[in-house]
C-alpha cells in the first residue's frame, strides 16, 4: 500500500504513488477526511526527505485544511524556512505560539530559524537549553536534535552530530536519521582516517537495508565503503545492485564506481564502464558534476587512462 511504501524509506516512488491516488477520481472519491490528511502528510513527508521543502510546504499546507494539529503546523512552518520563505512562515509562527504557548513545537522552530541564518551554534545551544521540555516529547525531541546535528555538521563538529544524531534515532528511528549518521561517520573516517568509522556507517546502511529500502544514495556509500575497506567478498554483490541502479538512473557516479569493481575483479566490462562514466560527466549539468567528488573523479580518470586512452 501507499502507506507502506512511504515508510520502507523509498521516498520518491511513495510520493509519485500518493499523488497518483489523490489525482485517481476512482480512489479520491471514496477517501475520508483521516485518511486524506494521512495521505498528505506521508506525500509532504516524502518531499521534505528529498529536501523538496516547496513541494512539502505546499502539501502540509493541503493536511491543514483536514488536521490542525501543532505538529503539521511545525513541519509546514520548517519546510517554509527551509525553502526561504521565512515571511511566510511568520503568519503560521504567530498562530502556533498562540495556539500552543507552551509547547516544544517553538524550540524547534527556534532552532530551525537560527540554523537558517548561519548561526549554527546558537541554533544547537537553543536545543540545550530546551532539554527538558523536550524530554518527553519523542516528535519534537526527534526533529530537535536532527536540527542540532545538522548545526554540529555545519561546524565540522562531527563526533558531536553523531551524538546529536544518535540522540534523534533513540526518540524515533527513521531511514533520514539513519542516513544523516551514515554520513557523518564517513566524516568522520576521511577526516581521522579511521576504518572503524566506516564500519558504524555499514551498521546504519544494513538498519536501512533490513529495515527499510535502500536508496541510490545508500547503495553508493554502501558501494564506496566496500571498496575503500578492500572486502572483495562483498565485490560482486556490490556490482549487481549498481547494476540494477543503472536501470534506473543515468549517473556518473554508478558507472565510476562500476569501472573501479571491474577494475579489482579483473572484468572485461571495465573499459565500458569507464566510457560510459566519461559520456555521463561530460554532458552532465553542473549540478550533476558537482556530485562527483575530486577523489572519485582522479579515479576514473586514471583507469580511462589505463583501459581507453589518455584524453580525458
Amino acid at each position: 500500500t501507499f502507506l507502506q511504501q512511504a515508510d520502507s524509506g523509498d521516498s520518491s516512488k511513495a510520493a509519485q504513488l500518493g499523488m497518483h491516488i489523490l489525482n485517481n477520481g476512482e480512489y479520491s472519491s471514496v477517501i475520508g477526511t483521516s485518511q486524506r490528511a494521512d495521505i498528505l502528510q506521508k506525500i509532504a513527508d516524502c518531499f521534505y526527505i528529498n529536501e523538496d521543502y516547496y513541494n512539502a510546504a505546499h502539501y502540509y499546507e493541503l493536511e491543514l485544511n483536514y488536521n490542525k494539529s501543532e505538529l503539521v503546523s511545525r513541519d509546514l512552518i520548517l519546510s517554509l524556512i527551509k525553502e526561504g520563505s521565512a515571511d511566510k512562515a511568520q503568519k503560521y509562527i504567530d498562530e502556533t505560539k498562540s495556539r500552543y504557548p507552551d509547547s516544544a513545537v517553538l524550540a524547534v522552530i527556534e532552532a530551525q530559524l537560527s540554523y537558517a541564518k548561519g548561526e549554527y551554534a546558537q541554533s544547537a545551544e537553543i536545543v540545550v537549553q530546551n532539554e527538558s521540555k523536550l524530554s518527553s516529547d519523542a516528535e519534537n525531541r526527534y526533529a530537535a536534535y536532527i536540527i542540532k546535528g545538522d548545526s554540529y555538521t555545519a561546524l565540522k563538529m562531527y563526533s558531536e552530530a553523531v551524538e546529536a544524531y544518535n540522540e534523534a534515532k533513540a526518540a524515533k528511528e527513521t531511514p533520514a536519521v539513519l542516513r544523516k549518521l551514515c554520513n557523518t561517520y564517513l566524516q568522520l573516517a576521511a577526516k581521522s582516517g579511521d576504518d572503524s568509522y566506516k564500519n558504524s556507517a555499514m551498521e546504519c546502511l544494513g538498519s536501512i537495508s533490513e529495515r527499510y529500502s535502500l536508496n541510490l544514495e545508500d547503495t553508493l556509500n554502501y558501494s564506496q565503503v566496500v571498496l575503500s575497506t578492500g572486502k572483495a567478498e562483498d565485490y560482486e554483490k556490490c556490482k549487481k545492485n549498481l547494476l540494477e541502479l543503472s536501470e534506473r538512473y543515468n549517473d556518473c557516479r554508478i558507472y565510476i564506481l562500476l569501472a573501479e569493481l571491474a577494475d579489482a575483479t579483473a572484468d572485461i566490462n571495465a573499459g565500458k564502464y569507464c566510457q560510459k562514466a566519461h559520456e555521463l560527466f561530460k554532458n552532465g549539468s553542473e549540478n550533476e558534476r558537482a556530485y562527483v567528488s575530486s577523489e572519485s573523479l582522479a579515479s576514473i580518470k586514471e583507469l580511462y587512462k589505463k583501459y581507453c586512452g589518455p584524453d580525458w
